[in-house]
């Protein structure tokens, strides 16, 4: 399930290089994460429903007032809440002067957020360290001539033009907009490693929505060096790009590779923001997923249960992210043949998803797809057939691919057969194997296993002869589970 979509992550990148994100780009207090989106394509369905890590540094500032050069609060946790406010307020000002290309407010505004920042965090802290980025754009661009004023607005406008895009979901109109941008930063901010390593980002994050994953790959090396060279290692940019890097390696099969880069992200994240942070929970997510990749079982569900653990902990027993980590601790399960663990894991995980999402939502109905694969599993077929029979409902209202409609078809006809119902069971199989004849051939796996299970129909019905004209060799066993009911 390589890819997600877009995150506040790539917002972040966005605003940093538009100089609009205000607080999104340079961080305000520690320890209020809310959720990062994970690699996996189905947390990214729920993203909707949870937060990035980009999240955390923002404050939702009231409008816009006067600047004040010291807090009204003389005790240490009011003047520390009076200081994150105030940074709320001066960070959006100066985002939004400096795309204005008001450079005197501007400047004056960044300023403030480096004294804030350092208030906060030190001097040395990545946040103040970003708010001086800022600071020296900022001072470059007050400098600028017209000529490179021109080029600036017009990259500004490409800027707007790719979020408008990727709101869309036209990744390739998003991804052609990126590539002149980056071009055009590469006139402007030829040896600037701050802000080309967040172009570059971006760019990748194009191409790997895009699917080039090689082509994306690249960037994020490129942009990786530039931004550690800027920060060091202990950076959330770094961070980040390690987790892409990983993502990127991992659509490519070079799970290894990719897990490398998991634990760096990793490591870091607990180094950034603490052990119990979300982001640490994101990247054991994704080191779980890949170990699973490879097999290794038991490694794979104790990290799991270890991002489980902290997300439940954070965002309470009920948020989207704990019923996806149920998800994904289901599925380890279900390859390790521990049935009833799967199954309550699944249970709880539907519970989460049919509370916050509609059951059309992919995450929601897929997680119902995996529970009624278990209640076969388990012999269950009753249980299994009202949930697919609630599912296949959908089609009536819903727009659902046909290859993912004749999967849901497919196991409600076994759930059929499973108790007898051949009546019911046979038009169904019918129906499935003409569509997957024309979706995928007649001789592709899912074709070839919806053909079998109707030759098994017709054998335990007494008509051999029908079961020997479709041209396979019947088990005697009876009906089975899907071949495929356990992948991701």
């Amino acid at each position: 399930m390589a890819g997600r979509t877009l995150d506040f992550k790539i917002t972040s990148v966005f605003s940093a290089l538009c100089f609009g994100a205000g607080l999104l780009c340079i961080g305000c207090s520690q320890g209020t994460s809310t959720a990062g989106a994970d690699s996996a394509k189905g947390e990214a369905r729920v993203a909707s429903a949870s937060q990035s890590r980009t999240e955390q540094h923002a404050t939702a500032g009231a409008s816009v007032g006067n600047l004040r050069s010291e807090p009204s609060h003389s005790d240490p946790q009011s003047e520390q809440k009076e200081l994150v406010r105030e940074l709320a307020e001066v960070s959006r000002l100066a985002g939004e002067s400096q795309r204005q290309l008001d450079f005197a407010v501007a400047l004056k505004s960044w300023n403030r957020c480096v004294e804030i920042l350092t208030a906060l965090h030190g001097r040395d802290s990545w946040q103040a360290r970003n708010a001086a980025e800022f600071l020296r754009v900022c001072q470059a661009q007050s400098k600028f001539n017209e000529s490179q004023r021109q080029d600036l607005s017009r990259l500004l406008a490409l800027q707007d033009q790719i979020a408008s895009e990727l709101k869309n979901n036209t990744y390739a109109e998003a991804l052609e907009l990126s590539r002149q941008a980056t071009e055009l930063s590469a006139k402007i901010y030829a040896n600037d490693r701050f802000l080309m390593g967040k172009q570059l980002t971006q760019l990748g994050r194009m191409e790997q929505l895009s699917g080039n994953f090689a082509v994306a790959f690249g960037h994020y090396q490129e942009s990786l060096r530039l931004l550690t060279e800027c920060f060091g290692e202990e950076h959330p940019d770094v961070e980040t790009l390690q987790g892409y890097l990983g993502e990127t390696a991992l659509a490519q099969k070079q799970t290894l590779q990719a897990i490398d880069y998991y634990k760096t992200a990793r490591t870091l994240a607990g180094k950034i923001w603490g052990e119990s942070s979300l982001e640490v929970a994101l990247r054991t997510n994704e080191l779980g997923n890949a170990f699973h990749r490879l097999r290794d079982l038991e490694t794979a569900s104790k990290l799991l249960r270890s991002a489980e653990s902290i997300r439940r902990e954070r965002l309470g027993a009920e948020h989207p992210l704990v019923g996806h980590s149920l998800y994904n601790l289901a599925v380890i399960y279900l390859d390790m043949n521990r049935l009833e663990m799967a199954e309550q894991c699944l249970e709880q995980a539907l519970e989460i998803f049919r509370a916050k999402l509609p059951l059309s939502n992919p995450v929601a109905a897929e997680c119902q797809l995996k529970l009624a694969t278990t209640w076969m599993l388990l012999g269950k077929p009753q249980q299994a057939e009202t949930a697919l029979e609630e599912l296949v409902a959908l089609s009536t209202s819903t727009n659902i691919p046909p290859d993912q409609l004749s999967i849901w078809n497919y196991r409600l006809a076994i759930a059929y057969a499973k108790q007898q119902k051949y009546a019911e069971a046979e038009p169904l199989l019918v129906k499935v194997m003409g569509e997957q004849e024309l979706l995928f051939g007649a001789n592709h796996a899912d074709t070839v296993r919806t053909r079998n299970a109707l030759a098994t129909l017709y054998a335990q019905t007494n008509r051999q002869e029908l079961a020997e004209k479709l041209g396979n060799q019947v088990q005697p066993a009876g009906f089975s589970a899907p071949s495929n009911g356990f992948e991701r």
